[in-house]
C-alpha cells in the first residue's frame, strides 16, 4: 500500500506540473503560468515568466524546459504571447525565453509531459492517447491508449511510463510500447485530486491544481488556492 509523507507548502497558487531536477524540483503554476524551481524545504530558487497559457506539464531534457500550453486561461488576462490552442513549448531554464514551440493537432489539450531519450511523451485526454514525439521535429513517433478517465502527469521509471488519472484517481504503470498495465495504484478520497506527476529522488511527487496542493493529504482549501503543498509518495 502507498504510503505519503509531507515535504513542504509550495509558495504560489495552483500547481498543475512537476519535474525533479538535479538542481530541484521544477513547479508550473497554472494561475501564473510561472514556472517555479524551489529546493527540498520549498525555497524559490529561480522564477521564470513564460509565454505558456493555461499550463500543465513540465519536462526537462536536452539543456531545456518542455511546457504544456492548454490554451485560453481563466485564472489571468490574455497576454500578447498568449497562442490560445494546444502546444508544447521549449523554453531557457535562466531566462524562461521560448526557444521552439509544437502545435498540437486533435481534440483536447495537454496535461502532462516528459522527456525520454529525445522524444517527449505527451498525454492528451481529449483524444484518450498518451503520444510520443520527436523532440527536435515534433513528429509522431507512438500513440498508446490511455487506460483511465482524463490523463495528466507522466513520468518514466526503469523503462516504464507512469501516468496519473485525475478522473479516475489512480496511478498506472504501463507499458511505452502497447499502453498495457503493469501496475495500479490507487489514490482514494479523501486525498486530493492527481494532477502534476514525477519521480524525483527515489520517490513519485504528485499534485492537485484543483485544490492548490500538491499531495494526498485532503486538507487543501478548494476555494482560495493560495498555497500548496508536496508530498513523497513511498510506493
Amino acid at each position: 500500500m502507498a504510503q505519503f509523507e509531507y515535504m513542504f507548502t509550495a509558495p504560489f497558487g495552483m500547481p498543475n506540473g512537476l519535474q525533479g531536477a538535479d538542481d530541484g524540483l521544477w513547479i508550473v503554476d497554472q494561475e501564473s503560468d510561472d514556472v517555479f524551481l524551489v529546493d527540498e524545504k520549498g525555497a524559490v530558487l529561480r522564477r521564470l515568466r513564460t509565454e505558456m497559457e493555461n499550463g500543465s506539464g513540465i519536462a526537462y531534457g536536452d539543456g531545456a524546459l518542455w511546457l504544456g500550453s492548454n490554451g485560453p486561461s481563466n485564472f489571468r488576462k490574455v497576454r500578447p504571447t498568449d497562442r490560445r490552442g494546444a502546444y508544447v513549448l521549449k523554453i531557457d531554464p535562466e531566462s524562461g525565453e521560448t526557444l521552439a514551440s509544437c502545435p498540437l493537432t486533435g481534440p483536447g489539450g495537454v496535461h502532462g509531459v516528459e522527456w525520454v531519450d529525445g522524444t517527449l511523451w505527451v498525454t492528451r485526454p481529449g483524444a484518450m492517447a498518451i503520444q510520443q514525439l520527436d523532440a527536435f521535429d515534433f513528429s509522431l513517433i507512438r500513440r498508446i491508449p490511455c487506460q483511465a478517465a482524463v490523463a495528466h502527469g507522466l513520468a518514466w521509471v526503469d523503462g516504464a511510463l507512469w501516468c496519473l488519472y485525475r478522473g479516475d484517481r489512480v496511478l498506472l504503470k504501463q507499458d511505452p510500447v502497447d499502453g498495457s498495465v503493469l501496475q495500479r495504484v490507487e489514490i482514494p478520497e479523501p486525498n486530493p485530486t492527481p494532477h502534476g506527476l514525477t519521480f524525483w529522488r527515489g520517490h513519485f511527487v504528485y499534485c492537485d491544481a484543483a485544490h492548490g496542493a500538491i499531495g494526498p493529504d485532503g486538507k487543501a482549501d478548494f476555494v482560495t488556492y493560495d498555497r500548496g503543498q508536496v508530498w513523497r509518495i513511498r510506493l
